[in-house]
């Protein structure tokens, strides 16, 4: 993994959304009885609706630029906010992937840039 697999760092805007399905497999039975079982270890991926409020040119083409680059398919390392813990140490890096992403004009000469990142777990 190479420091192009990071997420450039451009700080997001505080009105993104995160979002947490848990993977669960539900067996119903004739009699009105079902039962939940965990889709895995690692069944509650997160994904988060990021956005970029009036940013540059030059960091809007580095953000689009990066997506593309990752094609939705590959994964990248990111630290969602908050990025600390209450005792100040910092929180890990997770792998994620861009699936959608968009942008429009924003004040000035500035852009809007929003996008939805979904937590992986492969190696």
């Amino acid at each position: 993994m190479g420091a192009s697999d990071y997420l450039p760092n451009i700080e997001i805007s505080y009105n993104s959304g995160f979002d947490t399905t848990p993977g669960v497999t539900e067996y119903r039975f004739g009699d009105g009885y079902s039962q939940a079982v965990a889709n895995g270890i690692n069944n509650m991926p997160e994904d988060i609706s990021v956005s970029y409020i009036n940013r540059s040119v030059p960091e809007m083409e580095l953000l689009i630029a990066f997506f593309r680059q990752m094609g939705g398919a590959n994964y990248f390392m990111f630290r969602p906010p908050p990025y600390k813990y209450g005792d100040g140490s910092l929180k890990p890096y997770r792998k994620f992937k861009c699936t959608k992403w968009s942008k429009t004009p924003g004040s000035g000469v500035t852009w809007n840039i929003s996008a939805t990142f979904v937590e992986v777990f492969n190696i």
